[in-house]
C-alpha cells in the first residue's frame, strides 16, 4: 500500500513527488536560424505544500518575438521515487514551418 498523505494532508498519488526531485540527463531540442540544436540539461523540481499561487507563465523576450506559439504538450509519469516528463511546443519560428520544440528528463527524490 502506498503512501497517500503528507503532512496529514491526502495528496493522493502524487504524495510520491513531495520533497526535491533532481535530474542531470534531460535533453533540449531547440529552433535555430538553419536547422535544430540538441542541448543536454539538469532540472530540479520542489513539490510541496501550496498555499496562494501567483503562476505566471515564462517565455524569453525572444520567443515573445520571434516565435508564435501553435500547441503545447506535457507528459508525466510519476513513479516511486521518480518523476518522467516530456513536453513539446510547437512553434513557428524563423519565418519558417513549424518546429516542435522538445524538453524531456527524468527526476529522481533527493530529499
Amino acid at each position: 500500500m502506498s503512501v497517500t498523505t503528507v503532512d496529514g494532508i491526502d495528496y493522493g498519488p502524487l504524495a510520491v513527488l513531495s520533497g526535491t526531485l533532481r535530474g542531470d540527463h534531460g535533453l533540449d531540442t531547440a529552433p535555430v536560424p538553419v536547422g535544430e540544436a540538441h542541448k543536454p540539461f539538469y532540472d530540479t523540481r520542489v513539490f510541496g505544500a501550496a498555499g496562494d499561487l501567483n503562476n505566471a507563465g515564462r517565455q524569453t523576450p525572444f520567443v515573445c518575438d520571434k516565435a508564435g506559439t501553435i500547441a503545447y504538450r506535457h507528459r508525466a509519469v510519476v513513479q516511486s521515487e521518480a518523476m518522467s516528463y516530456a513536453q513539446s511546443t510547437l512553434l513557428c519560428i524563423y519565418n519558417s514551418t513549424n518546429f516542435e520544440h522538445t524538453d524531456a528528463s527524468t527526476l529522481r527524490k533527493v530529499s
